[in-house]
């Protein structure tokens, strides 16, 4: 083979790697930013063994979600984000109401299904509700997901809205699961009014960058580079925003509002290492709940009582303005 050859056939491979990994890092930036890509549903396996009492329990927990929710009456909101989009919630009061809960759901989740879990024992708290479709989900609108980047200044302008709707004093909560965590932890970045009382991150990543690097080496077993920096530059001309915009580990440097950190602790999508990183980092009032055997957005319905008493001790302790900022 000649010198020529040689270079030929070395330029082809050179061209067929560099498609490949256009293709590749394009393919992961619609999964992962593009807020309307559909991907197809796998098929699930047919099995003649009855369901485990994990997936009995999880059954259960959806049906009387869904339950709860078809007997609820909520006021459908909506307020204008910092970029012009048109951001969708829903409200449900409480008679008696002593606190007021905004839930945030995750990436490509559903407050349906992410959030209505927690609505009766909130209610049986006393807490009037907040569910929101987040940017790019539900009704709310955005091209782009910004997996809490973006996001964090949409949870303060439903903060401010909050704050017009109740009355003065009303303590509020941020309740966020996954994506949901992840930007009520990236929104107490910002100086938070006092009216904020605490924060509820269950199973929250620490960023775009460190999460996509997780998918990339756990699901696709392919190297962090250069995969994510091709991805990180097609979502920086594209989405306006870069990957290493913003974490949760900055926001707990400066954050002052206390936070009940949850965790699942067999979480193969978000490993529980990102809760444990992110309560070493929080230099505020913190508390930590790891949830045995529960997997992403598992905690709440498998923790129980646990969960449950943890979220009431944290309302009552943190209620009264003394018991929370400094």
């Amino acid at each position: 083979m000649t010198v020529g050859n040689i270079v030929l056939a070395a330029a082809v491979v050179a061209v067929i790697l560099c498609l490949l990994l256009y293709f590749v890092c394009s393919y992961l930036f619609r999964v992962g930013m593009e807020a309307r890509f559909q991907r197809k549903a796998p098929r699930k396996k047919k099995t003649a063994h009855p369901p485990t009492l994990r997936q009995r329990q999880l059954q259960q927990a959806a049906q009387a979600a869904e339950t709860w929710r078809a007997a609820q009456s909520f006021e459908c909101v909506s307020i204008q984000s910092r970029d012009n989009l048109r951001l969708v919630g829903y409200y449900l009061p409480c008679a008696g109401a002593e606190r007021t809960v905004l839930l945030v759901h995750g990436w490509r989740g559903s407050w349906e299904g992410d959030m209505s879990p927690f609505g009766p024992f909130l209610q049986e708290q006393r807490c009037n509700l907040l569910f929101v479709d987040q940017r790019g989900h539900g009704a709310s609108e955005g091209k782009y997901l910004g997996f809490g980047v973006l996001e964090r200044y949409d949870c303060l302008a439903w903060v401010s809205d909050l704050q017009r709707r109740e009355p003065a004093g009303m303590p509020i909560y941020l309740l966020g699961c996954s994506q949901g965590a992840a930007t009520v932890l990236m929104a107490s970045g910002f100086a938070l009014p006092k009216q904020v009382r605490g924060i509820i991150a269950d199973c929250g990543f620490l960023s775009p960058e460190e999460q996509i690097a997780t998918t990339l080496r756990d699901w696709w077993h392919l190297p962090r580079q250069p995969f994510l920096f091709v991805a990180d530059q097609m979502c920086r001309r594209r989405a306006g925003y870069s990957y290493r915009a913003y974490s949760t580990l900055k926001a707990m440097e400066t954050n002052r509002t206390p936070v009940l950190f949850v965790h699942g602790t067999e979480d193969r999508f978000v490993p529980v290492s990102n809760t444990l990183r992110n309560y070493q980092a929080c230099r505020a009032e913190k508390e930590l709940l790891l949830v045995e055997g529960a997997r992403h957005i598992q905690s709440y319905l498998l923790g129980g009582d646990q969960y449950r008493e943890k979220l009431a001790r944290f309302f009552e302790k943190y209620d009264c303005e003394e018991g929370g900022k400094q």
